[in-house]
């Protein structure tokens, strides 16, 4: 199967100018020190505006700068999930079980010790799960516990009965944290692989033209996490990178 790009040069050029706007905007709301901010939904919008602005980077060649946004994304995740813990109540709208998409982000960017920092102050109770859909939470905790290298949590969380309906964009997911807690290597790399044709599939038909449409991001930080915890290489080929 012959599987061809999701986006042209003018939608990458769109993208990195719509978005370098944005940062300005959003530049001249959160000041010039926006980790410190209290402003929950300046930093929700600016974390979203990095992620375009990152995949566009990744679209152009440009995998660092991409990675260090990313990691920016991380950091203002985090400073909103400060804000919540603090009693924030503009916050409180911005913790949800979704956030592992966040995770899985914070993986690919290469950077262990800020992924495992995210985890580590992700709840597991409360407004996160509570008002989060059963697939987000059924991906969510296992996938925490997996960053906290916590396989026995894992396991035990994964052993629940499945979701009946799981997100198409989602699809896979539940089996690659599977295989990542039965340890086995060439299973987890099949199960990645498989869940990035899920997702070229849903890209396709839902999100032609959309800056996530230029590579299974998710799949990266799938590979990371499992690389990290199983203290191995994973070998594996992605689409698009």
């Amino acid at each position: 199967m012959i599987m061809q790009k999701l986006f042209s040069d003018r939608n990458v050029e769109q993208w990195e100018t719509t978005g370098v706007r944005k940062l300005e905007i959003l530049g001249r709301r959160l000041g010039e020190n926006p980790a410190q901010s209290e402003d929950a939904q300046g930093l929700n919008l600016l974390a979203l505006s990095l992620i375009d602005l990152a995949f566009a980077k990744i679209a152009i060649g440009e995998r660092d700068n991409a990675l260090s946004l990313l990691q920016s994304v991380v950091q203002f995740k985090i400073r909103i999930f400060e804000l919540y813990s603090s009693g924030s109540d503009a916050a409180k709208g911005y913790i949800r079980a979704g956030e592992f998409q966040t995770l899985l982000l914070a993986f690919a960017s290469g950077n262990v010790d800020l992924a495992r920092r995210f985890a580590n102050i992700l709840p597991t109770d409360g407004i996160a799960v509570e008002h989060s859909p059963a697939d987000s939470n059924f991906i969510y905790l296992p996938l925490k516990a997996l960053a906290l290298n916590d396989f026995a949590e894992a396991a035990s969380l994964l052993s629940r009965p499945a979701p009946e309906k799981v997100d198409p964009q989602f699809l896979g997911y539940i089996e690659c944290l599977e295989a990542i807690v039965e340890r086995h290597v060439l299973k987890v790399q099949q199960t990645i692989k498989n869940a990035e044709f899920l997702w070229y599939d849903f890209m396709k038909k839902k999100f032609r033209g959309h800056p996530q449409a230029v590579c299974f991001v998710a799949g990266i930080g799938f590979q990371r996490l499992a690389e990290t915890v199983l203290k191995t290489k994973l070998d594996i080929e992605f689409l698009f990178l």
